[in-house]
């Protein structure tokens, strides 16, 4: 985790000036898929997670964001809410204190009254004066119903855990409650995280450690973890990028919440990923950001993958954070990637010959995190990101005239 210490004081909106345009023959060309971004400060340094989801019940999708420190001690973290009005704007950011250095964050209904709740993993309780003990956290807060937050409900995780990468939360074992899977750099003296943690949710908010994932004995540092059923069987698999190796690798879950090593493909040194069907077959597919290339590859239904495509390789610029959606409303499943330090956005449009060509949008502050969403109930898929230098999110609205998608 790379941590910076520009402490951002004030709170607000303002607009900045956006270039839009598609790289094609070595030529610039206007675009006017998205409009121009809103920013909105948001308080901390070093923005860690992103997630849209609907915790008010007002019918509006409300931005939650993970950030690393607070201040330059960077004792403790924040979860930060941002209501969303329903119009593609939102109210203030309003902040919980976490411990330190919050990494991933998810939201789910963990304790089943109905109401969403927000999971962060942290790195350790607290720094303190003798420094972090490399002890991980999951804090969970839940949710009241109204947008708000209760104190959060802390679980120890296992061994000496370095800072934490990525969670996926789904129902691992069929009991009904939302179980959790996590992974962490390599640190202290206990290299469980090595291979990523699976957590047993119990109902309450809490989480109990059950056991460490790992392949044929031998650890291989995971990054990012995305759950799926890849098989087909009604059970829950797992992806997981292993950067030690270069591989992806698919754990089939034996629907009691424990795994089994199934498969993997090669993509390089990887760095997150995502599961939807992106070529519309019925079936879950992988695409992952890598150092420099996006790859997707395509599931074969039966928790295995087929080899990896890459989109522009040679003139992708860092990378980062990848999602799916159908953001110009063809009815076929696109890609929109952070290439955070050339600050902007590649959309990667898939055309009915299963190309993907891209158009670059200009994004302040260097993005490396995304999240897609409906924000102003226009039936189009608009983009919100977290930024790397000035501790910030963006929200670009989705302004194609052709662009609709499915409403609940």
């Amino acid at each position: 985790m790379q941590v910076s210490f520009n402490f951002r004081e004030h709170l607000g909106l303002f607009m900045l000036p956006l270039v839009l345009f598609t790289l094609s023959s070595g030529e610039l060309r206007a675009n006017t898929l998205f409009g121009p971004p809103t920013i909105i400060p948001v308080s901390g340094t070093s923005q860690e997670s992103i997630v849209l989801h609907d915790l008010n019940n007002d019918g509006n999708l409300d931005i939650i964001v993970g950030t690393a420190c607070v201040d330059q001690k960077c004792a403790n973290g924040l979860v930060s809410v941002l209501l969303g009005n329903g119009d593609g704007t939102f109210q203030s950011p309003v902040q919980y204190q976490t411990d330190y250095g919050p990494g991933p964050v998810a939201v789910a209904d963990v304790n089943n009254d109905g109401k969403p709740d927000v999971i962060v993993v942290n790195l350790c309780p607290f720094v303190g004066n003798g420094g972090c003990l490399m002890a991980g956290v999951i804090q969970v807060f839940l949710g009241n119903g109204d947008g708000t937050l209760q104190s959060p409900i802390a679980s120890q995780t296992a061994g000496f855990l370095g800072p934490p990468v990525s969670i996926a939360v789904a129902d691992f074992d069929g009991d009904g409650i939302p179980d959790l899977a996590a992974t962490f750099i390599a640190g202290g003296f206990v290299s469980l995280a090595d291979s990523g943690l699976i957590f047993k949710g119990k109902g309450d908010g809490s989480f109990n450690f059950a056991f460490a994932l790992s392949i044929s004995g031998h650890d291989y540092e995971p990054l990012d973890v995305a759950a799926g059923d890849f098989d087909g069987d009604g059970k829950i698999d797992l992806a997981l990028i292993a950067s030690n190796w270069g591989n992806v690798v698919i754990h089939k879950g034996n629907g009691d919440e424990t795994f089994t090593p199934w498969s993997s493909f090669h993509i390089g040194h990887g760095r997150e990923l995502t599961v939807a069907d992106i070529n519309g077959d019925g079936r879950l597919d992988i695409a992952a950001t890598t150092a420099a290339v996006v790859r997707v590859s395509y599931g074969n239904g039966d928790g295995t993958f087929q080899p990896p495509l890459g989109l522009n390789t040679v003139t992708d610029p860092d990378p980062r954070g990848v999602i799916t959606g159908d953001f110009n409303g063809d009815g076929r499943m696109d890609l929109a990637v952070a290439l955070g330090s050339n600050n902007v956005i590649g959309v990667y449009l898939q055309k009915a010959t299963g190309t993907f060509p891209r158009t670059f949008i200009t994004a302040p502050g260097g993005p490396i995190g995304l999240a897609a969403g409906d924000l102003n109930h226009d039936g189009r898929l608009d983009i919100v990101t977290i930024d790397a230098t000035d501790n910030t999110v963006g929200v670009f609205l989705n302004q194609n005239a052709t662009a609709s998608i499915a409403r609940d």
